[in-house]
């Protein structure tokens, strides 16, 4: 696994209302869309590697209507960890995440955003913090809520085969059988990028696990 590391993200000094009598709060959002049908396309793999985690450390999902999310949430060492699946199908993940993140008083710091990416190839992982969207349509909605820079975990479903296929047609076809090992090593290692936030942030790294 090659790791390059750049810089560091701060810790923010606040202590959420919410995680009192914890050290801090992180919030993991996934992006993907809801229904059977959607769950194994490349347009999912956010929703993919907070099922991971979940299935690891035996957690279970429910669904808060008011805020169109499916939740799950644990502590580990001393900090709370909060995922969200928003249920408001992609182009509108910006609606769901904004009324947890106002409900919880958490701060984009402490959120971070797991996304398929085009520009990336299967099996590569970037972790960055921009106000790009990069043409994705959940982040695009998320740019209607939030207006500051986002950490983003860019899961990487590239390269578009065939190359005349058609994007949108791409990202919502599932995995092909060949492909699932690797999507489930990428689903490992987030989970485990996920349980190191109870110990260090994230920062800005590349990661290769195929």
């Amino acid at each position: 696994m090659a790791i390059i590391r750049k810089q560091t993200i701060a810790i923010p000094e606040i202590v959420p209302f919410y995680s009192s009598g914890l050290e801090k709060t992180r919030l993991f959002v996934g992006l993907g869309n809801p229904g059977q049908q959607y769950q194994n396309n490349r347009h999912n793999i956010g929703f993919m590697c907070l099922n991971k985690f979940c299935d690891l450390h035996e957690l279970t999902w429910i669904t808060k209507k008011d805020f169109q999310v499916d939740l799950a949430q644990t502590n580990i060492a001393g900090s709370r960890i909060i995922l969200i699946k928003p249920q408001t199908y992609m182009n509108l993940s910006g609606q769901a995440v904004s009324k947890v993140l106002q409900f919880y008083k958490l701060s984009l710091e402490e959120t971070y955003i797991i996304y398929d990416e085009i520009r990336l190839k299967l099996g590569l992982i970037e972790i960055l913090k921009t106000n790009k969207d990069y043409g994705h349509n959940g982040l695009k909605s998320l740019g209607q809520y939030l207006s500051n820079d986002l950490h983003l975990i860019r899961t990487g479903i590239g390269p578009k085969q065939p190359s005349n296929i058609d994007l949108t047609q791409f990202v919502l076809s599932d995995f092909t059988k060949s492909q699932i090992p690797i999507v489930n090593k990428i689903a490992q290692e987030i989970s485990s990028l996920i349980g190191e936030t109870s110990y260090m942030d994230l920062v800005d790294e590349r990661i290769t696990v195929f």
